[in-house]
């Protein structure tokens, strides 16, 4: 009798659970904890100053095409006004994260190959 109230006891709640499911809408929001964020962030930044920098020696040494060390200068201004975007977001812990400035940072990384 026992096992018997355990397994509609877990039924009931199951099917509670899908029946709610099926009528609740995803909201579309990934939440991420603020410091999780934060301390991503700066690791993010700091990768960036090491590949910036690695990028500089290879244009101060010529390895790299001058189109792509032209394109470096504009990826830093780039950087540099995305991160003064992120920054501001991360100073005001109501506001959010916009993730297309951040998608942006990392594209921008990404772009940067001799």
């Amino acid at each position: 009798m026992g096992v018997i109230a355990v397994v509609l006891a877990g039924l009931l709640l199951t099917g509670c659970s899908l029946v709610s499911s099926a009528f609740t809408k995803p909201t579309g929001r990934i939440t991420i904890e603020r410091q999780s964020f934060i301390n991503t962030y700066a690791l993010l930044k700091v990768l960036t100053i090491r590949m910036l920098a690695d990028a500089d020696a290879a244009c101060d040494s010529r390895i790299w095409p001058i189109h792509t060390c032209e394109q470096l200068k504009d990826t830093k201004r780039e950087l540099q006004r995305l991160d003064l975007s992120i920054q501001a977001k991360i100073e005001v812990p109501e506001s959010e994260i916009d993730w297309a400035v951040v998608m942006k940072v990392i594209g921008a990384l990404a772009s940067l190959r001799p």
